[in-house]
């Protein structure tokens, strides 16, 4: 008798969600990830199953930093890199160390409603800042900074959840500025960085983190690879890596997923994840075409 399939979110069967961002299962790559793993186990090496590296696994930041610096068209150096359990965990430590409860923070109006309730938890007041199709408007930031000391930005500037805008490059390099001046940080969430369907791939806020420590970039593996996987990486200035490594959560636990950091780091090394990005790329393309 077959199982019946055990889901974070399970529809009729007659259904298709558009409110979750759950990926068809058709799409999840279980082949390549198969062959990583035999790869893995075929080597015999049973490091990847100690507790790890506090920052990440150094062999998989070195494999993501040549991946990232391909796909950003600028060098990242794997010292800026730090491997979480995804997007969410990302945000969940980045509250946990740079605010306390009752601390402001700004988002946009409207935002990924479950980043939400992550920063609900924490006891955040979060305060809405409104946008138009080029993002945030800066009079509203600039007025809410008159009444506010944020202690972030919550922003999503690629493609954004839900409303789709893509920040433009004025409004980026204007929000950065505001949060050198107000002395807040910019958490940019890009998980849909690599997924440009109708235009070309827009520039990174991971390429403002060398030079400003006030920006943090969080991304994922769970839409360009699986969310099952639990696997995502921030990017950010060195001050910031090294508050985030020397958390308490870190020094008891170890870094985060070693072993799926080594399954990830086989597909980036042999071309896989490049290959099942340009796939999802296309066919989301057709899903969207339809």
């Amino acid at each position: 008798m077959t199982e019946p399939l055990i889901t974070q979110i399970n529809p009729p069967s007659d259904l298709i969600d558009l409110g979750m961002g759950n990926p068809d299962l058709d799409l999840l790559p279980l082949k390549i990830l198969q062959e990583s793993a035999e790869d893995f186990f075929s080597k015999e090496d049973s490091r990847y199953l100690q507790y790890g590296l506090e920052q990440g696994d150094s062999y998989f930041r070195s494999a993501l930093a040549r991946f990232l610096s391909n796909a950003y068209e600028h060098p990242v150096d794997p010292e800026m890199l730090f491997v979480t359990s995804g997007a969410s965990s990302a945000l969940d430590l980045l509250c946990t160390l740079l605010t306390q409860p009752g601390d402001t923070i700004f988002v946009e109006e409207p935002s990924y409603f479950l980043a939400l309730r992550i920063f609900s938890d924490h006891g955040l007041r979060a305060v809405p800042i409104s946008m138009d199709d080029e993002g945030l408007l800066i009079d509203e930031l600039d007025e809410k900074l008159a009444e506010h000391k944020p202690k972030f930005l919550y922003t999503i500037p690629a493609f954004q959840n839900p409303s789709g805008i893509t920040q433009s490059t004025t409004r980026r390099n204007l929000l950065v500025e505001r949060a050198r001046e107000n002395k807040f940080y910019v958490v940019a969430d890009e998980a849909y960085q690599f997924l440009p369907l109708a235009q070309m791939r827009p520039a990174s806020f991971a390429g403002y983190t060398r030079e400003y420590e006030q920006v943090i970039s969080v991304n994922s593996f769970s839409k360009i690879l699986a969310p099952g996987l639990r696997l995502g990486w921030i990017q950010a200035h060195p001050s910031v890596i090294q508050r985030l490594a020397a958390s308490g959560l870190l020094e008891s636990g170890g870094g985060m997923n070693p072993y799926t950091s080594a399954l990830v780091r086989e597909l980036i090394e042999n071309g896989n994840l490049d290959a099942n990005i340009s796939r999802l790329r296309n066919e989301y393309g057709r899903r969207l075409r339809a």
